[in-house]
């Protein structure tokens, strides 16, 4: 559920307590509070995400990620291709390095590098 689903029930709800119906207003905070804070929580801190070249820029800098060529070059160990897309992503509190090749078969392959070891994670034909 969005957080936008859950505020329109939430209103409803809201609505509802007006009635001689309704379920106690206490009830409805305690089913609703949690689902929330939860949905506001996961909201601000996606599992997945893209980051920008300025980050990328100073994670470089900084020595906390490997500079893409030396990934690019690991890269190249396990697939031959030319490069298509490259992008660095944090999952989990995790920097990982997303290569996509193209082989010489026209396929399209993405492999996936620890972006602080370089460690080679996976590697996937893409669909």
């Amino acid at each position: 559920m969005t957080l936008a689903s859950l505020l329109v029930m939430h209103l409803a709800y809201a609505r509802a307590w007006q009635s001689n119906n309704a379920m106690p207003r206490y009830c409805l905070c305690i089913m609703f509070t949690p689902l929330l804070l939860v949905a506001d929580i996961t909201a601000a801190f996606p599992a997945k995400a893209d980051l920008t070249q300025d980050d990328v820029l100073r994670l470089t800098e900084s020595g906390n990620i490997l500079p893409f060529p030396a990934i690019l070059e690991s890269a190249r160990h396990y697939q031959e291709g030319k490069l298509l897309e490259a992008a660095l992503e944090n999952e989990n509190n995790r920097y990982i390095y997303e290569v996509d090749l193209l082989d010489h078969d026209g396929k399209i392959w993405e492999l996936k590098f620890d972006a602080v070891t370089g460690e080679f994670l996976s590697k996937d034909k893409d669909k």
